[in-house]
This record gives structure tokens, sequence and C-alpha cells, in this order.
């Protein structure tokens, strides 16, 4: 999971897609590797409890999560942490 950050708005991406954000003018804030010992799953669960509201709705929206806007931030969590299970 990188961050990334252009302006005042900030995004949790997936290294495959860097290139195309840092070509929108994003920048690389933090890059948080996997730790050998650390099972992927749970760092990718800390990193969407880590997030604001706001973020959470933001990757909810570009993954077409139907009636997101209306949910508070456990339910974020659980939708975005159920896909990417899938």
């Amino acid at each position: 999971m990188i961050i990334v950050k252009r302006i005042n708005v900030e995004r949790a991406i997936h290294e495959d897609d860097l290139q195309r954000y840092t070509e929108q003018g994003y920048r690389v804030i933090e890059d948080k590797k996997n730790d050998e010992d650390t099972p992927v799953e749970n760092n990718e669960v800390t990193d969407l409890n880590d997030m604001t509201v706001d973020q959470l709705k933001t990757i909810a929206k570009e993954k077409g999560v139907s009636g997101y806007s209306s949910l508070v931030k456990k339910e974020l969590v659980a939708v975005l942490t159920k896909m990417q299970e899938e």
C-alpha cells in the first residue's frame, strides 16, 4: 500500500497504480511495505482502520460500492475488507 498526495487529496493505492497516479500529479508521501513476518491481510485491515472516513469513502466510490456515502467508518472498513478478501 502506497500513500500518495496531490494538493489536499490523499489516496492509498496499490503499487501497480503508482505510475498512473504520478502522471496525474500525485506524489508519494508514504510507502507502507509489508514486513515479512506480518501477513498481508493484517496490514491491509490496519491501513483501512487508520484512514479517515473521507478517505474510506473515496476508496469505496472508486470500487463501485453502492450506498457508500451513508456508511459509517466501521461499515466502510467491513465492506472494503470483505472486497479485499474476495
